[in-house]
C-alpha cells in the first residue's frame, strides 16, 4: 500500500521523467533522422539510453552501477529494457550517444527562447522570495556535483560533463514546463 505522503511526490517524479524522456526522443529524432534502423535489436531504445543518463545526472548518482540498480527498481516500469541491464552495455551506448548530448541541450535551449523570453525569465529568476540567477547557479552546481565524477577516463569525463550540462538545462525547462520553482533540483529528482 503506498503511503500518502509519498505518492503525489511519486507521480510528480514520474511525470517529470516523461516529460524529460518526450523532450530527448523529439529532438533526438529531428537530429538523428535514421537512428531507428536497429531499434528492435536494441533493449532501449537511443532516446531512453539518453534520457537515463540525464536523470543518472539529475538524480545525483555518481556509480552506474547503483544508478541501473534504481533504475531496475523505480522505473522498470516506464524503461522495460533496462530490468537485467548490465552497467557496461549502458556505458558504452551513452559513450557512442555523448555526441548528441550538446544538440539536444541546443535544442531545448532553442525551445526556451521561443517560449518565454529572456526579461521574463530574469524578471521570475529576481523577483524578492525567488533565488537570484547566482544563487541558483551555484545550487545547481553543487546539486549535480560537476566537481566529483567517478569518470576514470577523458572520454568518460567529457561524457560526464556533457551529461551534467544538458541535465542541468533539461531541469530547468522540466521545472518550467511543470510550473516548479526554478531552484529545487532534489525535490523533484530525488
Amino acid at each position: 500500500m503506498a503511503h500518502p505522503n509519498t505518492t503525489p511526490r511519486t507521480a510528480r517524479l514520474e511525470e517529470a521523467v516523461t516529460v524529460l524522456f518526450c523532450l530527448v526522443d523529439d529532438a533526438y529524432r529531428i537530429l538523428n533522422p535514421g537512428a531507428d534502423g536497429y531499434t528492435s535489436l536494441k533493449k532501449l531504445s537511443d532516446s531512453e539510453v539518453l534520457t537515463l543518463a540525464l536523470l543518472q545526472q539529475l538524480r545525483g548518482v555518481e556509480s552506474e552501477r547503483s544508478f541501473l540498480r534504481d533504475a531496475q527498481r523505480f522505473f522498470a516500469h516506464l524503461f522495460p529494457g533496462v530490468v537485467d541491464l548490465h552497467p557496461s552495455p549502458l556505458h558504452r551506448r551513452v559513450r557512442k550517444l555523448r555526441r548528441f548530448l550538446e544538440p539536444l541541450r541546443c535544442a531545448v535551449l532553442g525551445e526556451t527562447r521561443r517560449r518565454w523570453s529572456w526579461t521574463r525569465r530574469y524578471s521570475r529568476c529576481c523577483t524578492p522570495g525567488r533565488p537570484s540567477v547566482r544563487r541558483c547557479a551555484s545550487q545547481r552546481s553543487s546539486a549535480f556535483g560537476v566537481g566529483e565524477t567517478l569518470a576514470k577516463t577523458l572520454t568518460g569525463l567529457v561524457t560526464r560533463i556533457a551529461a551534467k550540462v544538458a541535465a542541468y538545462t533539461y531541469d530547468l525547462y522540466v521545472n518550467r514546463l511543470l510550473d516548479r520553482p526554478q531552484g529545487r533540483v532534489k525535490e523533484l529528482w530525488a
